[in-house]
């Protein structure tokens, strides 16, 4: 057990606590029998307090990863990377069904955020391409689930944010691809109706996202830049390449003057000025189009001491167009603008209780940590909330408990049927429950 201050990625909120790392089942059920309260946590890339409580718990036994190329699948323990499993399967020509912005989540976070990626319009969430897991239930039961055997817990844990108990393992479909690379298209837009005639246009692209100039006004309201891709198929002389490992490095915790208005509208003006159309595809590493701010280790380190929030809503897509017209003038007006907002197209909702995705339009919005961005932020949740919207909770540590609730149309059921497992929380639960 280690005591000390705790954060997720974004550095807000902090909290004393302790964590216990178990390697194995029998140290789970024996810390589960005191029945002392804990969240399970994976490798603290969230980014608000839904992995933090006075007691966490890391399963974190040897990684084990094994790849069966002929069915396509992959059964790991938990605590397994995104980027782990990739290092084994792209040299057997397999790459998994969906990935997040980062590679450094762990299979079993992937399953508690449910989380998406730049293909959620065409293949859905995480949950969507796992076939089974293991998890540790709060009684300690060790229970085999999957979609059809245990559908009622496969649907409080996927989504579930860790309250149904301790994934310990979890087999997973994988996707055939015969190149490391992806063939991009960028074209850059004067608009946000043009970003949406974008992904409208280009949705028979397995992959896409678009960045969003966050400063820009009037008519170029929510103008930027639009990415989508596939992978290539046998381009010549291309082999299975891997990533590699961060070359650069935030060596410490930035001057929390150095992100402001003027330096995030000078950014975001540059990048919008600097990016060309590339209707034509060119070719790109997998790394650089699904991980590009990996290749910068720390880079959260940028916001200053007192972190940053990371502020992602989803709006069903009849609403979406004035909605985020009105979010983005909201920002505007504010003077808190965002250098990385990322939009992405969402096809339907899956089957469980709290995964976040619904048909729509997903805005990703990162904000240095201010009082003014705070009340920024309460004022875009009415909007979110009016316009039947939801917040993402992998990104959240301060939404009222009411508009969890509108948004969330499954939470009650989901309490209730968590009711009995009162020693897994978290300080998000505790926050939201009431």
């Amino acid at each position: 057990m280690s005591k000390g201050y705790f954060s997720a990625w974004g550095n807000f909120p902090v909290k004393l606590g302790d964590l216990v790392t178990l390697k194995t089942v029998k140290e789970i059920q024996s810390f589960l029998y005191h029945k002392k309260p804990f969240i399970p946590v994976g490798n603290f890339k969230s980014y608000g307090d839904s992995a933090l409580n006075d007691t966490m718990v890391k399963f974190n036994p040897v990684k084990t990863i094994e790849i069966n190329r002929q069915e396509q699948t992959a059964t790991v323990s938990a605590n397994v990377l995104i980027g782990d499993l990739i290092q084994k399967t792209m040299p057997l020509g397999l790459f998994p069904v969906v990935v997040p912005g980062t590679k450094f989540v762990t299979i079993g976070g992937a399953i508690a955020a449910d989380i998406h990626g730049k293909n959620h319009h065409l293949d859905g969430c995480f949950s969507d391409h796992v076939l089974s897991f293991e998890i540790i239930t709060a009684d300690g039961k060790n229970i085999h689930c999957d979609a059809k055997k245990n559908q009622e817990l496969w649907k409080l844990t996927c989504g579930g944010m860790g309250l149904t108990g301790l994934i310990i393992s979890a087999k997973l479909k994988l996707r055939k691809v015969s190149s490391s690379i992806i063939y991009q298209r960028t074209i850059k837009a004067s608009s946000i109706d043009e970003l949406f005639n974008c992904f409208e246009n280009n949705n028979q692209d397995r992959y896409s996202v678009a960045w969003v100039d966050c400063t820009a006004r009037n008519d170029s309201l929510g103008r930027g830049v639009f990415i989508s891709g596939n992978f290539a198929n046998n381009p010549r002389n291309q082999k299975l390449k891997l990533h590699k490992d961060p070359k650069f490095s935030i060596p410490f915790v930035m001057p929390k003057y150095l992100i402001n208005p003027t330096t995030i509208r000078c950014f975001n003006s540059l990048y919008y000025n600097l990016s060309g159309n590339s209707k034509a595809r060119r070719q790109t590493h997998y790394d650089n189009f699904f991980f590009p701010l990996d290749k910068i280790k720390n880079w959260n380190r940028i916001y200053g001491d007192a972190g940053f929030l990371q502020y992602q809503f989803v709006l069903p897509k009849l609403s979406s167009s004035i909605a985020l017209k009105s979010i983005l003038e909201r920002i505007v007006d504010s003077g808190e603008g965002s250098p990385l907002a990322v939009l992405k197209l969402f096809g339907k909702q899956n089957i469980n209780y709290l995964s976040f995705p619904m048909e729509g339009y997903t805005l990703a919005l990162d904000f240095k940590n201010t009082p003014k961005v705070h009340q920024l932020l309460i004022e875009l949740d009415s909007i979110v909330n009016n316009n039947n919207g939801r917040i993402y909770l992998a990104k959240d540590s301060r939404i009222k408990p009411q508009y969890f609730k509108n948004g969330y149309q499954e939470f009650q059921c989901f309490k209730d049927k968590i009711k009995n497992q009162k020693n897994i929380q978290s300080l998000q639960s505790q926050r939201l429950f009431k």
